[in-house]
């Protein structure tokens, strides 16, 4: 029940603050853009089997002729020039394989699929911004805040009782952690920290974005306590200069 109750807060507060996105119309648009690149991916797969079997047959040769590797130019053009079977294959690849690696290239069609993209975002409005990341990203770090929820549990996918596919990767973490830091939510970001410690980050794209999250994290604590700091440190200086001028006494640079 606490889990149903949390998705449905973060939708309606989404809904609320950000009215422009229909997330029905937003989950039916990315599947739209999704057959799209579904058919665009097809095609550059046609073209790149082609394009490789292209290049695989004249490796072939190349190989045969130089298996060192390290021969001139001019002594493999010799030998392929000398073999009559090679000068027929060449020209059976060139007239016939490589039009087929052409007609392929061209079946990608990129402008058309560019205007297919063009046309679903405008059906539905356009694409989200920033901005909105930004903003369901506070509605996160609120929900954590409200419901004392365990961050690293909610970067698992689980939501209370409930175990989704809605994890968080590292990534994630780092921007909703950067999000905490430039709000002040100085207790929400050092649970995010930790999780990201605790994370098995075996590869070292995601160890690197460790070490990157745990140091702009760390040094942005750092700054924020420093200018908390000197904040309360000026607001002290305030009080007592007001105090001491209560006081009757004259202090140096007010008047009295």
């Amino acid at each position: 029940m606490i889990a149903v109750k949390m998705k449905w807060t973060l939708f309606s507060v989404a809904c609320l603050v950000l009215p422009a996105i229909c997330w029905e119309e937003k989950i039916r648009m990315e599947g739209e853009l999704v057959e799209i690149l579904k058919e665009l991916s097809v095609r550059l797969d046609h073209a790149l089997n082609s394009i490789n079997t292209y290049t695989d047959e004249v490796q072939k040769v190349y190989a045969a002729e130089c298996p060192d590797e390290d021969c001139s130019t001019d002594h493999v053009v010799d030998r392929i020039v000398g073999n009559p079977i090679y000068n027929y294959q060449v020209l059976k690849r060139m007239i016939v394989f490589f039009k087929k690696v052409e007609n392929s290239i061209e079946k990608i069609d990129l402008k058309g699929a560019a205007t297919k993209i063009k046309k679903v975002k405008k059906k539905y409005g356009g694409m989200p911004e920033e901005e909105d990341q930004i903003i369901l990203g506070k509605n996160l770090l609120r929900l954590i805040e409200t419901y004392d929820l365990d961050v690293e549990r909610l970067a698992e996918g689980k939501i209370g009782p409930d175990s989704t596919g809605a994890e968080l990767s590292v990534a994630d973490l780092f921007f909703l952690g950067k999000l905490a830091v430039s709000n002040k939510n100085t207790e929400i970001s050092e649970k995010i920290l930790e999780t990201l410690k605790s994370m098995n980050t075996s590869q070292l794209e995601h160890q690197n974005k460790l070490a990157e999250a745990q140091r702009s994290m760390e040094g942005a604590l750092k700054l924020q306590l420093f200018k908390q700091n000197k904040q309360n440190k000026e607001r002290n200086k305030e009080e007592e200069q007001k105090n001491h001028s209560e006081d009757g006494e004259y202090v140096l640079g007010l008047v009295p």
